[in-house]
């Protein structure tokens, strides 16, 4: 809006302005109104006696107060201090003190008293049109910034209501829970009672009213409500998407369903009751109500997403472990004939020279070689069963890390031979004495795991690295290999469920890490990984040690 439009729709607003002018002389009284009149004031009050002036601003709600000092009855300084008692304390009125007395000690005591201007009788017109127009401009402007004010206020309680409504929803899954928390955050702000129905309005979830009283002292009121917003949600089929107004003589009340999906869709699963006495609930509380529903429903859509997934992923832990059990015993079978007939194939073929590349032998090599991997994915599934139900069990012992660790090697290092990489098992026992407390079995199946993987992305010829120590700090091994290294967006979920970095490679289940930092962590130790692309990766892992022995537990 330019400056000139502005000014335009200030003096419109200036002359509608209603002027208070209050003088025991008729003709004082007559002088100002022709004054007045003549710049376009079209809201005139005029008042002789100074005992109804009180009454007369209350009824009135005048914009400013052209007051005489010198009147019978009452003396203007009383009245100044009076009127200044009644206000609030963001109300201003302004009083413009028109007197004949001009002395410089009634000045004071009349800006003191509250009065926002003077003038000394006989005045002049032109400037007692000024100084009203002034004191006007002024009364608009700071009824404009309280507006304002007021209206940033209540735009900082509404986000602050939302923010605490989003933050309660978050905290939990059950709609229901959320949803009864919802009327003691609406009331009394927003309005003077609340009440949440649920699903089919057939019950009241929760309510609160504006004095506190309990739904068991405020049934009346409660049911009341209740049966307005079934009334007014039966009406139209539009309910879940709008607020329903319904107004009566007392105020109004807002009723908004909450729809368990996204907007416009879903089922309703309970509606919102908001009532508000004395004036109409205005465009910005309906506003809100209708973000509260929508953020509500989008809540309830998320639990029942979420536990959807839950059931799906507890099925699907529960067929995995059925069909891994139910497979284990079979390809131990398998393996075992294949190894029995191999064995003696391999027999027959060195009597009989010139059979060294028999495709038999060849065909039982990797029938032996396939069952040996799938048993190897069978106990990852097993593993996996058993971590969900929160059932791994450890049996701890206290170890020597070094002889932990040259176990490890034999049993590594033949894999490692076979891909061409060299494996290099370093230790560094700070106390002789240094013991671990380990599952030397699980211990063993997570540097398998580690040392597999590094051996598996490990160029030929590469070099896979282990080193460990421990002292009173605890065992920390690293596991470091010279691969491709991973990329930064694989980092956060290498240790999940069921994630593999490259989708093409199919080779195990995504469960090795996963198992590995359950068992770690059962242990009471850390697992992590660093890395940066083309240069290798190193995991890392602590266990806790201790220096003296201990029993054998589970």
């Amino acid at each position: 809006m330019s400056g000139s439009i502005r000014r335009a729709a200030m003096r419109e607003r200036l002359k509608a302005s209603t002027i208070l002018i209050v003088d025991d002389e008729e003709a004082n009284l007559d002088l100002l109104e022709a004054v007045l009149e003549g710049e376009g004031y079209t809201s005139l009050v005029r008042v002789d006696d100074p005992r109804t002036i009180l009454e007369t601003i209350a009824e009135r709600r005048p914009d400013v107060v052209l007051l005489d000092l010198h009147m019978p009855h009452r003396h203007g300084l009383d009245v100044l201090r009076e009127l200044q008692a009644t206000l609030g304390p963001d109300e201003f009125l302004p009083v413009l003190v028109l007197t004949a007395d001009a002395t410089p000690a009634t000045k004071e005591r009349a800006l003191r008293a509250g009065a926002h201007d003077f003038l000394t009788k006989p005045f002049d017109t032109i400037e007692v049109a000024l100084r009203v127009e002034n004191l006007l401009e002024t009364r608009h402007l700071y009824a404009d910034q309280q507006r304002a004010r007021r209206a940033a206020e209540e735009a900082e309680a509404r986000s602050a209501l939302l923010a605490e409504w989003s933050r309660r929803l978050g905290g939990s899954l059950d709609a229901t829970t959320a949803l009864a928390q919802l009327p003691g955050l609406l009331v009394p702000r927003w309005g003077d009672a609340c009440v949440v129905l649920g699903a089919g309005d057939d019950c009241i979830v929760a309510s609160a009213t504006r004095d506190g009283s309990s739904i068991s002292d405020s049934a009346r009121d409660v049911e009341a409500l209740a049966a307005v917003a079934r009334a007014a949600t039966r009406r139209t089929e539009a309910g879940r998407d709008a607020v329903q107004l319904t107004t009566h003589a007392g105020g109004s009340i807002a009723t908004v369903r909450v729809a368990g999906g996204m907007p416009g869709a879903g089922e309703s699963v309970a509606t919102i009751v908001l009532a508000r006495s004395g004036d109409a609930i205005p465009p910005e509380v309906e506003s809100l109500l209708l973000e509260v529903a929508r953020r509500a429903g989008l809540a309830i859509e998320r639990a029942r997403l979420f536990a959807a997934a839950e059931l799906a992923t507890r099925e699907r832990e529960r067929l995995l472990a059925v069909v891994a059990h139910d497979l284990r015993n079979p390809l131990s079978v398998v393996a075992m004939y294949a190894e029995m007939v191999r064995a003696a194939r391999k027999g027959a073929a060195e009597e009989e020279p010139g059979d060294e590349d028999d495709p038999m032998c060849q065909a039982l090599e990797t029938i032996h070689r396939t069952t040996t991997g799938m048993q190897a994915l069978v106990e990852d599934l097993l593993d996996a069963a058993t971590v969900h139900e929160g059932a791994l069990k450890l049996h701890l012992e206290e170890h020597d890390p070094a002889a932990l660790f040259a176990q490890a090697e034999q049993m590594l290092r033949p894999l490692a031979a076979t891909r061409g990489v060299t494996l290099l098992v370093v230790g560094d026992a700070e106390e002789t004495n240094a013991r671990v407390r380990a599952d030397a079995g699980r211990l063993g199946q997570v540097l398998s795991n580690l040392v597999g993987n590094a051996i598996k992305f490990s160029p030929r010829e590469g070099t896979v690295r282990v080193s460990w120590s421990a002292g009173g700090n605890g065992l920390t091994v690293r596991v470091t290999d010279e691969g491709e290294g991973i990329a930064p967006h694989a980092l956060p979920h290498l240790f999940s469920a069921y994630w593999q970095g490259d989708g093409t490679d199919r080779r195990g289940a995504g469960l090795g890490l996963w198992i590995a930092r359950a068992i770690v962590e059962g242990h009471g130790g850390e697992i992590g990984v660093e890395s940066a692309p083309g240069r290798g990766a190193t995991f890392r892992f602590t266990l806790p040690t201790r220096p003296e022995p201990l029993r054998w537990t589970d």
